[in-house]
């Protein structure tokens, strides 16, 4: 809980400029009522003694994060992922999404476009081997192990678009002159947070902060690598997959 009053120099007979007087305080989310009903009594009493304008702010997540950099923090599992307890794991990645519009951050409480992409780098990290293990399966059970796996590094483009793609690319595909199949992690530079397609499917939530949150991808990623599969056949035919022609 969060209040915060804007007070103005001359009521307080003050030499200060106006300034912002604000509060954290921890409450119970059952004892939320009974602080708005406080609450309301407080801003009349503040604006009474030189409050030009009172605010109170209700927050769910905590700040403290361990840093990918290595920073201090607290370990990211706080308030936001005891809020989602009990919802299947790929589900907890959409609310999470969803919850970040709802804070305004991403994460456990980046805000700044920097923080983010932080956030953004490890959870490529975190995501690699997931990523490779998908599109492992998918060259191993239906292109006959001709598929090589490429890619992976953060690029970032002239317009501030950072991004981290991998391709599973075979003979057929490349003589067909389509894509490769492809998963692709990207925080667009106007985005609010990053997000997850592939190259003719999108876009899924990207919310992963740590090898449990990666692996909990692991059907999603599948669910991509399939549906490029599935629309690169119905650009050429069933002849760009080699299990089916028996290549």
């Amino acid at each position: 809980m969060r209040s915060i009053a804007i007070v103005d120099k001359n009521l307080w007979r003050s030499t200060m400029e106006r300034y912002v007087d604000g509060f954290v305080i921890p409450l119970p989310m059952d004892k939320v009522d009974d602080y708005k009903r406080i609450a309301d009594n407080a801003g009349v009493i503040w604006k009474e003694h030189g409050a030009l304008e009172y605010w109170e702010c209700l927050g769910t997540t905590s700040t403290s994060r361990t840093w990918p950099d290595g920073g201090r923090g607290n370990e990211m599992n706080t308030a936001s992922e005891r809020e989602f307890e009990g919802v299947p794991a790929h589900l907890r990645a959409l609310l999470r999404h969803f919850a970040d519009l709802r804070d305004g951050t991403h994460g456990d409480g980046a805000v700044s476009r920097a923080d983010k992409e932080r956030l953004f780098s490890a959870a490529v990290d975190f995501l690699a081997p997931y990523v490779r293990q998908a599109l492992g399966e998918m060259n191993e059970a239906l292109l006959s192990a001709t598929g090589t796996i490429a890619g992976g590094a953060i690029i970032r483009s002239a317009a501030g678009d950072v991004t981290a793609t991998w391709t599973l690319s075979w003979p057929e595909q490349s003589r067909a002159g389509i894509p490769p199949i492809t998963l692709e992690a990207f925080f667009g530079h106007g985005f609010h947070h990053p997000h997850l397609r592939g190259a003719t499917v999108g876009v899924w939530p990207l919310n992963v902060f740590s090898t449990a949150d990666a692996a909990a991808e692991l059907p999603t990623l599948r669910a991509i690598a399939a549906a490029d599969l599935h629309n690169l056949v119905f650009q050429r035919d069933y002849r760009i997959v080699p299990a089916i022609t028996g290549s």
